[in-house]
């Protein structure tokens, strides 16, 4: 009896629920309602999109590395500095707004191609010094064996950056950080088991020599979006639908490239003279500029002098000045 009044009352209730979520008769407003809510919908994933976008700001490498030296008693030995502005690009790739997105496979960041092609620039620039930190920065001789923690950095980095699970690319990397911040516990530590930072000239030499390479690829690809230009230097025109994922793959290399010469500057100061050191300061303050905010909301490629501006052709500049640049700072530690 009890049931049978229980299941009265809520069948009652279930109606008049379902009387006041009753759905208009008119079918004007009918229209208007789902178009109203087409459109709040359609603004959210805007917002968000916009939101995704945005650039990480810029970090100062040797005040957080002082700062975790500070919190973990580690002492401020050669490399260390390096270590930790490495660590913090990798944490910056999955930790940013939204995380990593390069890998995503469902909407909004499905259809976002901007920030993925910025990740995969800083991923570049992290692959090549975590490279240059196992093959020449922590061997004082090349037939010594490689740092183990910097040997799976290297190797779980090298990941690929679209992988969406087992394993997905954000596992490998934050694997790729864990190894890191063991080296940077052992360098900071200089405990029994001791791990080496080699500061000699040859060695960074040799990463300057691979920025340098990567930096000429970015910029021939940004000169060949410039249909002109690209006759002249006898590339492929980029097509007009990749023209903003060069451009910001390219940001992504220079924004992570400006640590990491910051860091070496602190690591390498007894290897680089007062010119050199100049010319990395000069270096860095450039980048500074090359990755100032964008006015538009698009990458506009117009031609020659016309009303419009060429991003591509600005941010070239700006990679031309800095292979310049870099080509001195190589002779000058070559002659130190």
């Amino acid at each position: 009896m009890q049931f049978s009044h229980t299941l009265q009352s809520l069948k009652f209730r279930a109606k008049e629920l379902a009387g006041k979520m009753r759905l208009p008769a008119d079918p004007k407003s009918l229209t208007k309602s789902f178009a109203a809510a087409g459109l709040t919908f359609l603004l959210l994933i805007l917002l968000l999109m916009w939101w995704w976008s945005r650039t990480p700001s810029l970090f100062d490498p040797v005040m957080l590395a002082q700062s975790q030296a500070d919190s973990h008693k580690h002492e401020m030995v050669p490399g260390y500095v390096s270590t930790v502005t490495l660590i913090q690009l990798g944490e910056t790739l999955l930790n940013k707004s939204g995380g990593y997105l390069r890998n995503d496979v469902l909407p909004p960041s499905v259809w976002m191609d901007n920030m993925p092609s910025w990740e995969f620039g800083v991923l570049m620039q992290i692959r090549d010094f975590s490279s240059a930190m196992q093959r020449d920065f922590s061997r004082s001789q090349p037939q010594f064996e490689d740092d183990p923690d910097l040997k799976q950095a290297a190797e779980r980095f090298a990941f690929d950056s679209n992988s969406w699970m087992f394993p997905s690319s954000e596992r490998e990397y934050r694997r790729a950080i864990r190894s890191l911040e063991s080296y940077q516990s052992r360098l900071g530590t200089q405990d029994e088991d001791v791990a080496s930072f080699t500061i000699t000239a040859e060695a960074l030499d040799s990463w300057l020599n691979t920025v340098t390479e990567r930096l000429q690829d970015r910029l021939e690809k940004l000169s060949a979006s410039h249909r002109p230009l690209q006759k002249a230097i006898s590339q492929d025109h980029t097509p007009r639908y990749q023209i903003d994922n060069v451009f910001f793959e390219t940001r992504g290399q220079l924004w992570a490239l400006k640590h990491l010469l910051e860091a070496v500057q602190v690591d390498f100061a007894e290897v680089l003279s007062s010119n050199a050191n100049e010319l990395v300061s000069q270096m860095v303050m450039e980048l500074e500029v090359s990755l100032r905010s964008l006015c538009s909301p698009v990458i506009l490629n117009r031609h020659g002098f016309g009303l419009f501006a060429n991003h591509s052709l600005t941010l070239a500049f700006f990679v031309q000045r800095l292979q310049t640049q870099l080509d001195l700072l190589r002779q000058e530690i070559g002659n130190s």
